[in-house]
Order: C-alpha cells, then structure tokens, then sequence
C-alpha cells in the first residue's frame, strides 16, 4: 500500500500532497492523500495503513456475512422459498431479460431487505468488536 501511495505522490506534478493537485482521477485515495499534512495523524504512513485496514475489512466482512445470509437461509427453507419467489417474480416481469437491476427493482425487494437485516442483527461483522446490551428489548410481552 505504501508504494501506491508514493506513486501516487510522485504522479503528482510538484510532488507535494495538497487537496487541490488530487482532483485528476478524483478517487478515494486522492481524497484522503489531499489530506496529508492537514491534520497531525494525516500522513503517508496513516494513508497507507489505513487503505490495507480497509482492504482487510472488506474483504472478511463481505464474505462473512454473505456466508452467514446463505446458513441462515439454507435453515430457514420458508425463508429461502419466499426469497427465491421474490427474486424470480423480478425476473419474469423485466420486459428486457438481460437488463440490469433497476432502482425500482431494487426498491420492491422489501424481503431481500429483510433478510439483510436480520442477517447484519445476527452477525458481528467485525471480529474482536464485541456488542454491550443497554436496555432489555421486550417482543410480545416476553
């Protein structure tokens, strides 16, 4: 990481990291570099490590939570029934079935969005960060 953050640094014109030289490819990384030097923890060093702690994120959490989505499907096959009609009914009413996903589409999957969350509530998605209850969450007077 840290050599792409000094090539980036070097593609820089002048070779110094200021806000307003990072606006070519108008990325992430040329956000956070054009951060440099403005705040006392913003340095290369910081930039470097943070984008391998984001990469290492990502990377466990996506495909941990899409594991836990798929066990908790395959143990519920209500669940897994009511998800596969909702996605095959979006397919059959396309009027293009090579088109991609929609935004209305997306917006009428309202079980897909259920099983999401439920499966973000299940599941800690960062390893060693643990919950703390607050309060008690009383269901149907249990």
């Amino acid at each position: 990481m840290r050599e792409v953050v000094e090539e980036r640094m070097k593609s820089n014109s002048n070779g110094e990291a200021e806000a307003e030289d990072y606006s070519e490819k108008g990325d992430f990384l040329e956000r956070i570099m054009g951060d440099i030097g403005k705040e006392a923890f913003s340095t290369m060093q910081f930039v470097s490590y943070f984008l391998f702690g984001l990469l290492i994120a990502s990377t466990e959490t996506i495909s941990a939570t899409i594991t836990l989505a798929a066990k908790f499907l395959l143990d519920n096959p209500s669940a897994f029934q009511q998800l596969t009609e909702e996605h095959e009914r979006i397919l059959k009413d396309r009027e293009d079935a090579e088109a991609g996903l929609s935004w209305a589409e997306y917006k009428s999957m309202t079980f897909t969005q259920y099983v999401i969350d439920e499966t973000l509530r299940l599941m800690n998605l960062l390893p060693g960060m643990l919950r703390r209850t607050i309060t008690d969450i009383h269901v149907n007077g249990m």
